[in-house]
């Protein structure tokens, strides 16, 4: 477990010291370190971050701020 942080923490560092931006510097640590530490197959993470999407509460938070507007 504290392997697994630490590889997460330094994946992040060393992206971000050589200039890459945050969100992509974010998102690809996660993926590398997901990647080399579990067991899930790759393909499913992209089908639950978008089954994730698909929530009305979720939805209705940047439709009321576009109404608003």
């Amino acid at each position: 477990m504290l392997s697994t942080v630490l590889l997460l923490f330094g994946c992040l560092a060393v992206l971000m010291l050589i200039g890459t931006p945050i969100g992509i510097a974010l998102g690809a640590s996660t993926a590398l370190v997901m990647y080399f530490t579990t067991t899930i197959d790759m393909t499913t993470i992209p089908s639950a971050c978008f089954g994730g999407l698909n929530s009305f509460p979720l939805m209705a938070i940047p439709f009321f701020i576009f109404a608003g507007n």
